[in-house]
Protein backbone atom coordinates (compact mmCIF):
# COMPACT_ATOMS: atom_id res chain seq x y z
CA UNK A 1 0.00 0.00 0.00
CA UNK A 2 1.54 3.45 -0.76
CA UNK A 3 1.43 5.97 1.95
CA UNK A 4 0.56 9.26 1.75
CA UNK A 5 1.23 12.39 3.15
CA UNK A 6 -1.56 12.13 5.34
CA UNK A 7 -0.47 8.79 6.65
CA UNK A 8 3.17 9.87 7.17
CA UNK A 9 1.40 12.68 9.88
CA UNK A 10 -1.56 10.96 11.58
CA UNK A 11 -1.09 10.95 15.07
CA UNK A 12 0.96 13.86 15.62
CA UNK A 13 0.39 17.55 16.10
CA UNK A 14 2.60 19.67 13.77
CA UNK A 15 3.92 23.25 14.75
CA UNK A 16 3.77 25.20 11.56
CA UNK A 17 1.38 27.29 8.80
CA UNK A 18 -1.14 25.63 7.27
CA UNK A 19 -3.50 27.53 4.28
CA UNK A 20 -5.69 27.39 1.82
CA UNK A 21 -7.82 30.30 -0.25
CA UNK A 22 -6.47 32.90 2.13
CA UNK A 23 -7.37 31.43 5.40
CA UNK A 24 -4.14 30.63 7.57
CA UNK A 25 -3.98 28.38 10.95
CA UNK A 26 -1.00 28.50 12.90
CA UNK A 27 -0.19 25.67 15.18
CA UNK A 28 2.49 26.40 18.03
CA UNK A 29 3.15 24.57 20.84
CA UNK A 30 2.72 25.93 24.32
CA UNK A 31 3.90 23.57 26.72
CA UNK A 32 0.53 20.69 26.87
CA UNK A 33 -1.42 22.53 24.43
CA UNK A 34 -1.16 23.79 21.38
CA UNK A 35 -2.17 27.40 20.65
CA UNK A 36 -3.99 27.60 17.00
CA UNK A 37 -4.60 30.98 15.44
CA UNK A 38 -6.71 31.60 12.42
CA UNK A 39 -6.16 34.35 10.07
CA UNK A 40 -8.89 35.02 7.21
CA UNK A 41 -8.28 37.62 4.77
CA UNK A 42 -10.56 38.56 1.81
CA UNK A 43 -13.45 40.79 1.40
CA UNK A 44 -15.66 38.15 2.88
CA UNK A 45 -14.81 38.51 5.80
CA UNK A 46 -13.34 41.84 6.79
CA UNK A 47 -14.67 43.73 9.34
CA UNK A 48 -14.65 47.69 9.66
CA UNK A 49 -11.79 47.28 6.91
CA UNK A 50 -9.64 44.39 9.24
CA UNK A 51 -9.03 40.86 8.43
CA UNK A 52 -10.76 38.52 10.82
CA UNK A 53 -8.39 37.00 12.90
CA UNK A 54 -8.87 34.28 16.59
CA UNK A 55 -6.87 32.26 19.05
CA UNK A 56 -7.55 29.16 21.17
CA UNK A 57 -5.58 26.59 23.07
CA UNK A 58 -7.01 23.18 22.72
CA UNK A 59 -5.67 19.61 23.84
CA UNK A 60 -2.68 17.81 21.74
CA UNK A 61 -5.51 14.99 20.42
CA UNK A 62 -7.89 18.18 19.45
CA UNK A 63 -4.75 20.44 17.75
CA UNK A 64 -4.37 16.23 15.79
CA UNK A 65 -7.75 16.44 14.65
CA UNK A 66 -7.84 19.87 13.66
CA UNK A 67 -4.63 19.29 11.73
CA UNK A 68 -6.27 15.88 10.02
CA UNK A 69 -9.40 18.13 9.09
CA UNK A 70 -7.40 20.98 7.27
CA UNK A 71 -5.56 17.70 5.43
CA UNK A 72 -9.01 17.05 4.72
CA UNK A 73 -9.80 19.92 3.17
CA UNK A 74 -6.74 20.49 0.86
CA UNK A 75 -4.66 22.61 3.57
CA UNK A 76 -0.84 22.86 2.46
CA UNK A 77 1.73 23.28 5.33
CA UNK A 78 3.73 26.13 5.00
CA UNK A 79 6.63 25.47 7.12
Amino acid sequence: MMKTIKDNISGIAITGVWTNEGHTVSFIEDGPEMKITEVMRGNTWQSLGRNWSMNRRVSIPEAIHEQDKLIKYGYIRMN
